[in-house]
């Protein structure tokens, strides 16, 4: 529900309006209505005396069926001047009444100036323990619409003719692999083997000369 200042009318969409056609008064008009976008839309139905229910208070208003981005319905200046309504714009509330002291008050939804993020596996959580009243939800991390492709993996992209996409899972093993371990087991003890200066010199020589001569190739891992 919206409430315009802007709007000579109220109006609800064809979509909340189908729901209720046996249920309320609706008269034949032609009015045209110029939304802020200066896009002119036909209103051919009312809906007359339709019951609005506000903090458990009953209100009557004629709606306009009209097709509303965004919106379910709108209540325009008819129907706020009919019910004494003042707008509190700095506290986001409604004032009804048109003594000094409302007869009621409705609060709308103020939007927060802090927002809190939280991972989507908390959300569930959140929503048992009931701390959780409006989420909005967003993917951050990059594109997900594109799927990764095997040319854009380096270390893959050189063997794609040889291996065939994955197109699932594979199917579980008919004997799991298992390692079965020892109660109270230790690591073995041994020593970190090391080489002499004069040994690692002459390692290093040779591969520097495998190299030269293209029996081995550098590694490209990181």
């Amino acid at each position: 529900m919206y409430c315009s200042i802007r709007g000579q009318h109220s109006f609800v969409t064809p979509e909340v309006a189908a729901q209720f056609w046996d249920c309320f008064l609706v008269d034949r008009v032609n009015v045209a209505v110029l939304t802020p976008a200066d896009r002119t839309l036909q209103a051919n139905q009312c809906i007359k005396n339709a019951p609005l229910v506000i903090q458990e208070r009953e209100f009557v208003a004629d709606l306009l069926v009209v097709p509303l981005e965004g919106y379910e319905v709108i209540l325009g200046m008819d129907w706020l001047s009919f019910y004494g309504v003042q707008i509190d714009c700095g506290k986001g509330r409604l004032l009804f009444g048109r003594g000094k002291r409302p007869e009621m008050v409705y609060y709308g939804i103020s939007p927060s100036m802090t927002v809190s993020l939280v991972v989507a596996m908390r959300v569930q959580d959140l929503f048992q323990d009931g701390e959780v009243y409006l989420v909005t939800l967003s993917v951050s991390g990059g594109a997900t619409d594109d799927e990764v492709k095997i040319e854009d993996i380096e270390v893959v992209k050189e063997f794609e003719d040889i291996f065939e996409p994955l197109k699932e899972l594979p199917p579980p093993r008919s004997n799991p692999f298992t390692i079965t371990l020892e109660l109270e087991a230790k690591p073995i003890a041994k020593a970190p083997y090391r080489m002499a200066p004069a040994e690692l010199a002459e390692l290093k020589k040779q591969l520097e000369d495998l190299l030269g001569k293209g029996f081995i190739r550098s590694s490209s891992s990181p």
